[in-house]
């Protein structure tokens, strides 16, 4: 008879010079990997010996810190506290190791580490992870590189925590490297205090993604909240198999947007639990689109409901979410678009203003800068204070929309703002975040006067094409890629380009920063029971798989649990050329212990995917 059954999971991660919201790792019984307990000290023993010809400066204490940054980056967000030490001798069973190793077999065409996680499959508890780095890449330790160490240790970290591959842009566990992923990003953060229960005191919003007219639930789709504040993509999930869904970990006292779109990570990037994915919902068995989340009613489309969070709203169900087939912009905007300026009505009776809605530019708008402009009358808005300033979000790049945009704000004494600023580009012309990734989102802020007529606004939002504002931008010692701005574009890019247009009064903190001040009074949520879309919709589900007799899983099985990788564009070691969207590799050994204490192993074939 079968005591034990443990499993050697191997996640692997890809290199790209270059979003899925976190996913947790799920076992083949449903269940999430993960340590048992949801605290305590998880140690890590680095030998940093076989990379030596690879950096100039791999020195041990070098390494040894660049392992610590990453590890503080998990610890400062969960209650583990996770320590590198240095090791000299090799690794061993038993200890969480980090190690380089120029085996081959261990990596595929483009894998620059991997994870292995040992764990019992009845119970999905982690008993020992190693980190293995591909001795034969050439690894950089400058964080302002995509090749630099920290981004592949923060990434590999949160496999060893239990995260599988995201879309989310730009996060740790996006499954391409990237610029700033040493660094975690606010969907990381949510997912990780997800699988440990962290943060119950946050908020969440919860519902039911459908299509159809029969109102299908619709199993995978990959659901976001926009904060209204920030304009950053604050935790993305996806959608159980009943359709339903639940955004965790939500600041309070904040406005939120949900946009639901179609998973676009391959099932050999994923837990195999999601194996039956479908998106192919509209006609001609096409693919449903990205989305915001808006009401039924016509004089609303293009308007994303907001969703106010706060101590008395904490958890909020906003019902059916439809999938959809198209784009919504406003009616008004759109016969009005190169016509006449569109007017924004921000203000509420209540004195109140937020505002968001979806604009558009064709290609050829996009082509000769044709801008949008928007009339925006807070003439009737009572300032009485010098701190307050209008502020306006231009986002398209977290949304893999590929266009770069500027945008002018003009007051009531004909004063023009341009945004970004001149002191938010490098030297490239090029703005960027603090973690010196290159960013398109656009921000502008403008002092409100206290003298109400000249609070009578022109926005204008100028489009200009990836293509040209690269060559802008490029020079001989510099440069850009599309990569750089949007990666893995070839499978994440939109299409169309679009973009959210956010308004909000905030307040200076006097130190650089900016806080919401006006906030709206909550709104009923309506939700798409009345208005369901992409009518091909059909009912697929979650995968599940059994261990066979006894709990063990037969040798011809073939299971990648979280088996996931990154498209480099480029050669790996051995590679015969550019290596294909997904590559993932899954070596897995099942390892049982009888009652007589006889250990008995069982190998299993090497899965060498590509797609």
């Amino acid at each position: 008879m079968i005591k034990n059954f443990l499993i050697t999971l191997i996640l692997s991660f890809l290199i790209s010079t270059s979003s899925f919201g976190f996913i947790h790792t799920i076992n083949n019984l449903g269940k999430n990997v993960r340590w048992k307990n949801s605290s305590g000290n998880l140690n890590f023993f680095f030998n940093s010996n076989g990379c030596d010809a690879m950096l100039n400066t791999c020195t041990a204490s070098t390494l040894n810190t660049i392992a610590s940054n990453s590890a503080a980056e998990w610890s400062n967000n969960s209650n583990f506290n996770i320590t590198v030490s240095l090791a000299s001798s090799n690794p061993s069973s038993e200890v969480n190791n980090i190690y380089f190793s120029g085996n081959s077999s261990l990596f595929g065409s483009g894998v620059v580490a991997i994870t292995q996680i040992s764990y019992k499959e009845n119970d999905s508890y982690i008993l020992e992870a190693d980190i293995i780095i591909n001795s034969a890449f050439d690894f950089m330790t400058s964080s302002n590189k995509s090749k630099y160490l920290g981004n592949i240790l923060s990434h590999e970290m949160g496999h060893m925590l239990g995260m599988a591959h995201g879309q989310v842009f730009r996060s740790t566990m996006f499954y391409s490297l990237t610029q700033g992923q040493y660094t975690l990003s606010d969907d990381d953060k949510s997912g990780v205090k997800n699988l440990y229960g962290l943060d119950t005191a946050a908020g969440s919003i919860s519902g039911q993604i459908i299509g159809g007219n029969a109102r299908v639930p619709i199993f995978g789709a990959h659901v976001q909240a926009i904060s209204s504040t920030s304009g950053l993509i604050k935790t993305a999930v996806l959608s159980k198999s009943d359709g339903s869904f639940k955004l965790p970990n939500l600041p309070l006292d904040e406005i939120y947007y949900i946009y639901v779109g179609p998973t676009k990570l391959t099932t050999t990037t994923l837990p195999d639990f999601y194996r039956n994915i479908k998106s192919n919902f509209c006609n001609s068995s096409q693919s449903f689109r990205g989305s915001f989340f808006q009401t039924c009613n016509n004089s609303e489309k293009g308007e994303p409901q907001k969703i106010y969070l706060s101590s008395s709203r904490k958890n909020v169900d906003v019902g059916l979410v439809t999938i959809r087939c198209n784009l919504d912009v406003p009616v008004d905007y759109s016969i009005s678009k190169d016509v006449s300026p569109y007017t924004i009505n921000a203000l509420d009776l209540n004195q109140k203003v937020s505002y968001a809605q979806t604009g558009y530019f064709t290609k050829s708008e996009a082509s000769v800068n044709t801008e949008d402009e928007f009339n925006l009358d807070l003439s009737a808005y009572v300032v009485g204070r010098t701190d307050l300033y209008l502020e306006v979000r231009v986002i398209s790049q977290s949304l893999y929309s590929q266009i770069v945009t500027q945008l002018k704000i003009k007051d009531g004494v004909n004063i023009t703002t341009t945004f970004p600023e001149v002191r938010e580009l490098d030297l490239t012309g090029v703005p960027y975040d603090l973690d010196l990734a290159p960013r398109l989102d656009v921000v502008g802020r403008v002092n409100l006067s206290q003298t109400m007529a000249n609070n009578n606004f022109t926005l204008k939002v100028r489009p200009t094409k990836l293509s040209d504002y690269l060559l802008f931008v490029n020079n001989p010692t510099t440069y850009w890629t599309e990569e750089d701005f949007f990666p893995i574009s070839s499978k994440f890019s939109d299409g169309l380009l679009f973009y959210l247009l956010v308004v909000n009064i905030v307040k200076s903190n006097g130190d650089g920063t900016f806080s919401r001040y006006s906030m709206p009074s909550p709104t009923n949520i309506s939700d798409n029971s009345s208005c369901p879309d992409a009518s091909r919709s059909y009912t697929n589900s979650g995968y599940y798989s059994s261990s066979g007799e006894s709990g063990v899983i037969k040798s011809s099985t073939t299971n990648p649990i979280a088996c996931g990788s990154i498209d480099s564009g480029q050669d790996g070691p051995g590679g015969n050329g550019p290596v294909s969207f997904a590559i993932g590799i899954l070596l897995s050994y099942f390892l049982f212990r009888i009652y007589s204490n006889v250990m008995s192993v069982i190998p299993i074939a090497n899965i060498n995917r590509k797609s």
